[in-house]
């Protein structure tokens, strides 16, 4: 072989190989600085050292710390708020959750809890609450002025919701202003309609839950100039024209 080819390929291979260890050495620094990176995340300077929950009321703190499965030690860095978020908003009382890193050594979780706006019987025969969107949230602990679900299927457990035919009865409670609540003993469905139960006695008939704004209004103002205890029977189907029916004397 021409010595001068042969010195050429030689040059040739000597190159290549100083690129090979150019690039395998430019690896190994970015490994290393990976590493190092990885090791300041897992360093007790950036580890959970605070859990702070607001808003949790009738949610015990530790059941929301539990569910957030987030614990003092773990690498803040790597800790998962929205699987957080999404395993607190699991639980029965709460509406909407938000999970949020104080740096370098906190976790805030904001609760927003659900409100109750009914009672229905339990399979215990015990009073459970309900909220608007038909949840059953836990049971009754203490008296609270709520409407009852007349009628309504038992229910089991925390978590479930009220049965869809009880649905509109749940959406009538959750729209009762307060003075129309006081007087009302429990919402029951009749034929498929809710119907309120008026104390001592009477009822507001609805038909649906179309205008029912109106209709509450209307059965309201009736019943500030009819004393209730004369009402047998309040129609509000059409709320502009409401119609009572009196107990007679």
């Amino acid at each position: 072989m021409d010595p001068r080819l042969r010195a050429r390929r030689i040059a040739v291979q000597r190159a290549a190989g100083r690129r090979r260890l150019r690039r395998l050495l430019v690896l190994v620094g970015l490994l290393a600085v990976v590493a190092s990176a990885l090791a300041v995340t897992y360093s007790p300077g950036l580890a959970v050292e605070e859990l702070h929950v607001s808003g949790a009321t009738h949610t015990p703190v530790a059941e929301v710390l539990e569910a957030a499965g987030i614990e003092v030690g773990d690498p803040l860095v790597w800790s998962d708020t929205g699987a957080a978020r999404r395993r607190i908003e699991a639980l029965p009382w709460v509406a909407s959750a938000e999970v949020r890193k104080r740096w370098p050594h906190g976790v805030a979780i904001e609760v927003r809890e659900r409100v109750p706006v009914a009672v229905v019987t339990g399979a215990d025969g015990a009073g459970w609450l309900v909220d608007g969107t038909a949840q059953v949230l836990g049971p009754l602990a203490a008296p609270t002025g709520l409407v009852r679900l007349e009628g309504a299927p038992p229910v089991h457990r925390a978590g479930e919701r009220v049965e869809p035919a009880w649905r509109a009865a749940v959406h009538v409670a959750a729209a009762l202003p307060p003075s129309l609540a006081a007087r009302t003993a429990s919402v029951a469905m009749v034929e498929g309609r809710p119907v309120l139960r008026l104390a001592p006695s009477g009822e507001v008939r609805l038909h649906d839950t179309s205008q029912l704004e109106e209709k509450l209004l209307a059965a309201l103002t009736v019943l500030d100039e009819v004393p209730v205890e004369e009402v047998a029977v309040l129609d509000v189907t059409v709320p502009d024209a409401p119609v009572v029916t009196r107990n007679p004397r």
